[in-house]
C-alpha cells in the first residue's frame, strides 16, 4: 500500500496496496502474524509422551492489549477480530512466501490464511499479474523483426522477478512500514524496535491502519476500491489517527500538500458530488473539523485539497 500507481490497494494506503512494481517512492495509498515452532522435533516428541499436555503459549511480538486499546479508542467492538501480519526485524521473508512462514508470534487472527502468499494478500491482482509476467516464455530465436519485442518481454520478466523476490520488509518500508489490504482486511506492519521513538511510531502507525479497518467495516464500507485515496487517507487521519495525541496532530498525508493547487474545498467537492462514499467521508471530516481550532482546520482542509489536485495541470 510502489513510482506507485493506483492498481489495487492501499502497503500506507495500504488497501490492497495500490502500486506499480517500482521502488522509487512510496505509494500514495494504503498497509490492514507469527509462526514460531521452536524445536519442532522436540515439541512433537514431548507431545507424543504427554498427549494431554496443553499447547505451548505463544509469546506474541504483537501486543493484543495495544490492539484492544486502539479498538476501544476507535469505537470498534471488542469482539471484532483484526487480522495483523507483522514483518519481523531482520527477516528474510519474501512476498512469495506463504503466511504460515511468518513466525506465529508475528501473526494475529490470521487463521485460515496460512496457505495464502503474502504478496497475494497485500497486492491482489498486481501480484498475480507479476507472477504471470515472471513466468512468461521468451522466444528462443531472435530476429530483426521480433528483436525489440523480445527485449521488452525480457525486461518485463526481469522486472517482475526482481519485484517478487524483493524482501517483505522492503515492500513494507516503501509504504512507511505499515499498510492495510482491503482484499483480506489485513493490517501489515513492520515489527517495532526497542527505542522509544520507534515504539511511538509503531503504536501510531498501528492505530492508523486499524483506522482503515474501521472505515472498511463501517456503514460506508470505504476502502481503496470505492473511495478516492486522498479522501480516504485524510478521513482516517482526522477521525482516527489524530485520536492518538491531542498535542501532536497530523495535518497532512504527504509533502505533496505543500504545493499550492490554487483550488478550493468547493472545487474538490464539486468533482466528487456523484460519489456517495466520498461524499459521506467528506461530510464526516467537515463535522469533525468543526471541533478543531479554526486555523488548524483550515490548514488541514487546504492540505487535502492540494493533495487531491496534486499533479494536475
Amino acid at each position: 500500500m510502489k513510482s506507485y500507481s493506483a492498481k489495487q490497494t492501499h502497503l500506507h494506503n495500504y488497501q490492497p496496496i495500490q502500486t506499480q512494481r517500482s521502488f522509487s517512492q512510496p505509494n500514495n495509498m494504503v498497509l490492514d502474524l507469527q509462526h514460531t515452532f521452536g524445536n519442532r522435533a522436540t515439541t512433537q516428541f514431548m507431545l507424543s509422551k504427554k498427549p494431554n499436555i496443553s499447547p505451548p503459549v505463544i509469546q506474541r511480538a504483537i501486543n493484543p492489549d495495544l490492539v484492544n486499546q486502539h479498538k476501544q479508542k476507535l469505537g470498534i467492538p471488542i469482539g471484532e477480530k483484526i487480522k495483523i501480519l507483522e514483518c519481523p526485524l531482520d527477516s528474510n521473508l519474501k512476498i512469495t512466501d506463504k503466511v504460515e512462514k511468518v513466525p506465529a508470534e508475528h501473526r494475529l487472527n490470521m487463521e485460515g490464511l496460512e496457505d495464502e502468499e503474502i504478496g497475494k494478500i497485500l497486492f491482489g491482482e498486481l501480484y498475480e499479474k507479476s507472477k504471470s509476467e515472471a513466468n512468461m516464455e521468451i522466444p528462443n530465436i531472435v530476429t530483426e523483426e521480433n528483436k525489440e519485442k523480445v527485449m521488452k518481454q525480457q525486461e518485463l520478466k526481469n522486472e517482475a522477478k526482481d519485484w517478487l523476490n524483493s524482501p517483505f520488509s522492503l515492500h513494507l518500508s516503501l509504504h512507511g512500514n505499515a499498510a492495510y489490504s482491503y482484499l483480506y482486511k489485513v493490517v501489515a506492519i513492520t515489527q517495532r524496535q526497542d527505542d522509544p521513538l520507534s515504539q511511538n511510531k509503531y503504536n501510531r502507525d498501528l492505530l492508523h491502519e486499524i483506522g482503515h479497518f474501521k472505515q472498511d467495516i463501517s456503514k460506508n464500507q470505504a476502502n481503496g476500491a470505492n473511495t478516492n485515496i486522498k479522501i480516504l487517507e485524510y478521513h482516517n487521519i482526522i477521525l482516527h489517527e489524530n485520536l492518538y495525541s491531542d498535542t501532536n496532530l497530523r495535518i497532512k498525508y504527504s509533502n505533496n500538500a505543500d504545493k499550492d493547487s490554487g483550488k478550493s474545498w468547493d472545487d474538490m467537492c464539486s468533482e466528487l458530488e456523484l460519489s456517495p462514499t466520498n461524499n459521506a467521508l467528506i461530510k464526516e471530516m467537515d463535522e469533525s473539523l468543526k471541533s478543531h481550532e479554526y486555523q488548524v482546520a483550515e490548514k488541514i482542509r487546504q492540505n487535502l485539497v492540494n493533495e487531491y489536485f496534486y499533479g494536475r495541470k
